[in-house]
């Protein structure tokens, strides 16, 4: 009798633990869910990376204010066990850092300073990816983006054309000066000798003469 009123209290037990977990999980669903639709409203790359009518400048702050956004958000999520939402966020994260990179590499080559922004956002990402590895395109994300690296370090090893043009002016006027003493050392021996030859002159014009005694 007591064995039994023990595994009722046993079975009791584990049902409030089920129901417990359960209203749990509802409730981290649902959060999920809300959060992943409010993801959806904010960001719309639809609205973005083939409009036409919008300028590049005005594209890359966009992207840029996303990839904020996104990185805080994987960020804060990097520890949680459970990563449904948060593989959404890498997802979003993973796109924009590549239109991104498209963006400053192809339309806005010319500007250097943007093209670093993003080749920074796209380590940044990848340093991340280590703690999502249960998302299902971890992966291929990984591989994607380590061939951007690839072209990054490529561009960056290769000698810009402001670069170049320093290094041309600095060349001549390297070579200017260095011709320097070899052209003016003469004149400036033949001007100390004229020199010279002008004091002699003039201290000899100007010695009375001697008086002749008759």
């Amino acid at each position: 009798m007591y064995d039994n009123r023990s595994n009722n209290n046993d079975l009791l037990m584990l049902g409030i633990m089920f129901l417990v977990i359960g209203g749990a999980l509802g409730v981290y669903s649902i959060s999920s869910y809300l959060e992943l639709k409010n993801l959806g409203d904010k960001i719309d790359f639809e609205l973005i990376d083939d409009n036409n009518q919008m300028s590049s400048t005005d594209k890359y702050y966009k992207y840029l204010s996303f990839a904020d956004f996104l990185n805080q958000k994987l960020n804060q999520n990097k520890n949680i066990p459970i990563k449904n939402a948060s593989c959404v966020y890498l997802d979003y994260a993973q796109h924009n850092a590549i239109e991104l990179y498209r963006l400053t590499s192809r339309r806005m080559e010319l500007d250097e300073s943007k093209r670093s922004v993003a080749a920074g956002n796209v380590r940044g990402l990848v340093s991340m990816l280590d703690n999502y590895k249960t998302c299902n395109k971890t992966q291929s994300y990984k591989t994607e983006l380590n061939n951007i690296l690839d072209e990054i370090q490529k561009s960056e090893n290769l000698p810009t054309d402001s670069n170049i043009r320093i290094n041309r002016t600095i060349d001549g006027y390297s070579r200017d000066v260095q011709t320097i003493p070899s052209e003016t050392q003469p004149q400036t021996i033949q001007d100390t000798q004229n020199i010279q030859t002008n004091d002699q002159s003039q201290a000899i014009d100007s010695e009375e003469p001697i008086p002749t005694q008759e």
